[in-house]
């Protein structure tokens, strides 16, 4: 991110968007190589009669080879830049080996991202960020582990994570010390950011709802117009993790400058988790978790709520919370995926 008194481009967190810099000063170098020897043929012949002595030669007029020789040499300096150019043109394609994907649809004035979650990965339950951190031995019992757990082996199928992303208004950044995905950065930090992982092929679709935007973030080296009636596709392969910051690059109304774009890199595990996390905290499914579980259908929002914020150290809290249910399964299940 562009800071104060900062001269140069941005840390590019993708191939594509170094390839972009050095792109960029390889033109800076040719530029500069045309405006030296150009301004020195211009100040030799307007100050002919200070370096030439007065002699001028008024009676030439042609010259074939220094034409050919004017004509061909900066042909050479473009169609190097041309090839340059078109190389990085053709790596930026989404190709296959794609393992993440988000579509992103432009709103007056504000982003939507969806993914498609799946819970059917059976057999990598054990690299699931919640049974790592969960540290269900000797009695321990933690709530928030022990509903994500237990959603775990029953989500099945792909689920859909669709939220919104707004600027958050300067009167209402944050700036705790404390982790947050928020920058508190004004202008320029959002309700909830886009997630990306890095070490892994991205592909991000953007589309639009209403008029014409233009998703673009220069840290990845990306940036693909919403067209109404018409889906775009990037291909984003970070390869560290960190904050990337972005904003609409097609003037779209009177709230242009208030669509601002997060996208937040980290690891593939913890995308899933967080990921997986996000949909079980939408109303749908809250639903599905309760059906499932006749221990929460009798909880309302207020309870589950409270239910995820407990600590569970002692045993006899979580007995008593589901004592008006018969069926203990869920607590089995849970202590059985532990000893395995």
């Amino acid at each position: 991110m562009s800071f104060w008194n900062s001269m140069s481009l941005l840390d590019p967190k993708t191939e594509n968007a170094k390839n972009l810099v050095l792109y960029h000063d390889l033109v800076l170098i040719v530029v500069v190589m045309v405006l030296v020897l150009v301004g020195w043929f211009l100040t030799l012949f307007l100050l002919k009669s200070f370096f030439m002595g007065g002699g001028m030669n008024r009676y030439v007029y042609k010259n074939e080879l220094l034409e050919i020789i004017w004509t061909i040499v900066p042909a050479f300096f473009l169609f190097g830049l041309g090839y340059v150019s078109l190389y990085n043109l053709y790596s930026m394609e989404v190709g296959e080996g794609v393992q993440h994907v988000v579509k992103v649809t432009g709103h007056q004035w504000y982003w939507e991202y969806e993914y498609t979650v799946n819970f059917s990965n059976m057999d990598k339950i054990a690299q699931e960020s919640w049974f790592k951190a969960s540290s269900l031995e000797g009695g321990d019992f933690r709530s928030k582990e022990i509903v994500l757990g237990l959603s775990h082996l029953n989500f099945k199928g792909d689920w859909f994570l669709v939220y919104e992303s707004f600027m958050i208004p300067e009167g209402s950044l944050s700036d705790s010390d404390c982790f947050s995905m928020n920058s508190g950065f004004r202008n320029q930090d959002v309700t909830n950011p886009c997630f990306l992982m890095y070490g892994y092929k991205n592909e991000v679709l953007v589309s639009t709802a209403d008029v014409m935007h233009s998703w673009g973030v220069s840290e990845l080296g990306v940036k693909a117009d919403a067209i109404p009636g018409r889906t775009n596709s990037l291909a984003v392969s970070p390869f560290c993790s960190g904050l990337a910051f972005g904003n609409c690059y097609e003037l779209c109304g009177a709230g242009h400058s208030t669509m601002p774009i997060n996208v937040f890199i980290t690891s593939l595990d913890n995308l899933l988790c967080m990921l997986k996390e996000g949909v079980l905290s939408t109303d749908e499914g809250e639903e599905h978790l309760k059906s499932v579980f006749p221990m929460f259908s009798y909880l309302n929002d207020s309870e589950m709520s409270w239910m995820l914020e407990q600590d569970w150290s002692d045993p006899s809290l979580l007995f008593s919370v589901v004592s008006e249910s018969e069926d203990l399964e869920e607590i089995v299940i849970v202590t059985e995926v532990n000893e395995d």
